[in-house]
């Protein structure tokens, strides 16, 4: 399947939008563009910070040491 070439008016916010997520992300708005195109949703995934993973890592640690004694 062959590629083409064509002209489109995108809102203006989307448009702010999109250029945001190139600052951030580096992905270029044409790039977006076809991502959104073939169905994709483009979202920011939230980077635990070393506080939270050492909350996860008690709560996963006190939760097998509660099943361990439930044996």
């Amino acid at each position: 399947m062959g590629r083409r070439q064509v002209c489109a008016t995108i809102d203006e916010k989307l448009v702010e939008k999109m250029e945001r997520i190139r600052e951030e992300s580096g992905m270029s708005v044409s790039r977006q563009i076809e991502l959104r195109l073939m169905g994709y949703e483009l979202v920011k995934i939230h980077e635990p910070t070393i506080e939270e993973l050492e909350e996860h890592i008690e709560v996963l640690r006190s939760t097998i040491l509660r099943l361990k004694g439930e044996k």
